[in-house]
């Protein structure tokens, strides 16, 4: 195609005519296309040709202009037709050249190719064709670029099998064939591997920053707060709030070791003193034991208590009796004495109440309100006080609303959370923190008798762990329960079992210890409750489905009536004797109601308070119903079956 010479000055067009602008030969948005019925500057029409004939070019021009044109076809048509309609320009301006008036001519059919170029630009980017130059009349066809060989990547079918890490030379794990029985010299390195490891699923070792983030937040947090209290004298309080075996206990002992022997450290539960002065007695104790402290071992008792404890209750003084400092119970009254002398003993004291909910069972709240009193009024820098610390572990979540007001003002509200373990992957991780120890660091020589027994030990362990079997085994304890604990059981067990005879762990010996622990305790101390018992478990039961979580004394003993009225309608055939439920007198049934909120069946949701009778004392049940059914199939009694199976 022949090379289009350039124009100095831009052509414009008054009037409705678009403006081209031929210094950079982009057609402007904003200006008008040339009038077509303009004679001498008709749109793309050449000189000579009739003015009802339409040029074939503009018919090309109309079709770029349209977005529906995508198939390499129709890309091969247009083509065609440009060299045409070049072609018919060529010999339309050789033509004219003579006449005066061919230039102007040229001009506006310059200017129609122009403004046609940027619509033909953006079709052909949806297609690449390739055009020839030599000859007009060759058809255009895409042309398929050659390979290049330099930066093509083969296709997958040709690509060499590459091994996985694991199969590679450098990554796979040495074969080791595990001896059935060790030999002599190796039997003093499994016992004190058996020692090293049970120790360490006692007390098992935190996961790294990068693995359990929340745990080490909350231990950080903890350390931070009894720093305040040791070495500063202030007053803190906090509850560290987690699921059952999440390690509360664990993060409370990693952080109380960082202040051994600069604080005195109380550790009560609440489920052992389950009231105010057996605390009492076991705080007084503690700080004897610890400091030995004259007044707190001269505490006062109360001779006419007929439910003291201590046989030699009236007894003020304490005595040594085989290294134990046994201490006479104390009245009630004297709590706020006892408590208020914590803070000017010779050193911080930090107080651990594990089963921080069942302190709110206690009596008006009483010793959390003491304790929190004297928190609040310590004062750092104040003359004779050292700090408090009062930290509390507990599993419920609604903990806060257990409180009554006037303790509940006094807390900080310092909450910290841990987690558990969410995954089979995080208990594996775990393991292989606790199974693979120094077990013989101490008095090891690194002869080759402890690196042979340390090559074994350990290739035992991950062989152990990779395999099928005991992945199996981890899920079915893992659907049941997220509680690491009943797996460092399980393992405890089958480490202790471990012996010359059988030294390595076995996947199929530890399933069998991980299905012993699938077992529901709950469903075999159910099933030695007798009638009352059950019979109020059934009737809660009953207020669960209806939608109630939370229910009264008087909601069970009326749902029972109800239940023992109907039997007598349509008592149970029993050959040829009909036999109702058993009715069971008002006083009977609040006795094992308040038996079962003893033995944790029926747990309060509410704090007791002087002015709300204990029947109407708000609880949950505890009980799953598949462990209540098993124990009212093991009664024998047809009606308790038949009253449990209307709780649908």
């Amino acid at each position: 195609m022949p090379k289009r010479k350039a124009v100095d000055a831009p052509a414009q067009v008054q009037g409705p005519a678009k403006r081209v602008t031929r210094s950079t030969g982009a057609l402007s948005t904003t200006q008008p296309v040339a009038n077509a019925t303009s004679p001498t500057k008709r749109r793309g029409r050449p000189p000579g040709l009739p003015a009802n004939t339409v040029p074939k070019f503009a018919k090309a021009n109309t079709r770029n202009r349209s977005n529906t044109i995508s198939s390499s076809k129709e890309n091969e048509r247009l083509d065609d037709e440009e060299e045409e309609d070049d072609d018919e320009l060529n010999i339309a301006s050789e033509v004219e050249k003579p006449v005066g008036s061919a230039r102007p001519s040229q001009k506006v059919v310059q200017d129609s190719i122009i403004v046609a170029a940027p619509r033909r630009s953006r079709l052909a980017t949806q297609q690449p064709t390739v055009k020839s130059s030599k000859s007009s009349t060759q058809p255009s066809h895409p042309r398929t670029a050659p390979p290049e060989t330099s930066d093509e990547v083969d296709t997958p079918s040709e690509l060499p099998e590459v091994a996985s890490p694991s199969k590679t030379a450098l990554g796979k794990r040495p074969q080791i064939v595990l001896p059935k029985i060790i030999p002599s010299k190796l039997a003093d390195h499994l016992s004190s591997q058996k020692q090293a490891c049970l120790a360490a699923l006692h007390d098992p070792p935190l996961a790294p920053d990068d693995e359990d983030v929340v745990n080490n937040l909350a231990l950080k947090q903890l350390t931070d707060l009894m720093r305040g209290t040791v070495e500063r004298g202030e007053g803190n309080s906090c509850l560290v709030l987690g699921p059952a075996g999440s390690g509360k206990t664990r993060i409370f002992e990693k952080a109380v070791s960082n202040f051994s022997g600069k604080s005195v450290v109380i550790r009560l539960s609440g489920f052992v003193q389950h009231n105010d002065r057996l605390a009492m007695r076991e705080i007084a104790r503690q700080v004897v034991e610890q400091t030995g402290n004259d007044k707190f071992s001269s505490l006062p008792s109360d001779d006419e208590n007929p439910f003291l404890d201590d046989t030699n209750a009236g007894e003020a003084s304490t005595s040594d009796v085989d290294g134990q400092i046994s201490i006479a119970l104390p009245p009630a009254s004297h709590l706020p004495s006892l408590i208020a002398q914590l803070s000017s003993l010779s050193l911080p004291v930090i107080l651990l109440l594990d089963g921080f909910h069942l302190f709110t069972g206690h009596a008006r709240q009483a010793l959390l309100y003491c304790l929190l009193d004297a928190v609040q009024s310590c004062r750092v820098g104040a003359e004779g006080q050292k700090g408090l610390a009062v930290v509390g572990l507990t599993s419920r979540v609604d903990v806060i609303n257990l409180l009554e007001k006037r303790v509940k003002s006094r807390f900080s509200h310092r909450i910290l959370r841990t987690a558990g373990m969410a995954s089979i992957d995080e208990w594996k991780c775990m393991l292989r923190r606790c199974l693979i120890t120094e077990g013989d660091k101490q008095d090891d020589h690194r002869d080759s008798s402890s690196q042979e027994w340390r090559k074994l030990w350990d290739y035992s362990i991950e062989r152990f762990l990779d395999d099928k079997a005991t992945s199996d085994g981890f899920k079915d304890l893992f659907g049941l329960t997220k509680d690491v604990r009943l797996l460092l059981k399980s393992m405890s067990g089958a480490i202790g079992s471990l012996s010359p005879s059988s030294p390595f762990l076995d996947p199929s010996r530890v399933r069998s210890y991980l299905s012993s622990q699938r077992c529901s305790s709950r469903a075999d101390i159910l099933s030695k409750l007798n009638y009352p018992l059950i019979s109020m478990l059934i009737a809660a039961e009953h207020v669960r489905i209806s939608g109630h979580d939370a229910f009264t004394f008087e909601q069970l003993y009326e749902l029972f009536r109800i239940q023992v009225r109907m039997s007598s309608a349509a008592p149970v055939a029993m050959g040829a004797s009909a036999l109702g439920m058993v009715n069971v007198s008002r006083g009977i049934l609040m006795g094992g109601f308040e038996q079962l909120a003893q033995m944790g069946l029926f747990v309060p949701t509410m704090a007791p308070s002087v002015g709300v009778a204990k029947q109407f004392v708000k609880h949950r049940c505890n009980v799953e119903r598949e462990d209540l059914r098993i124990a009212v199939g093991n009664t024998q009694q047809t009606n308790l079956k038949k009253w449990l199976s209307k709780a649908q």
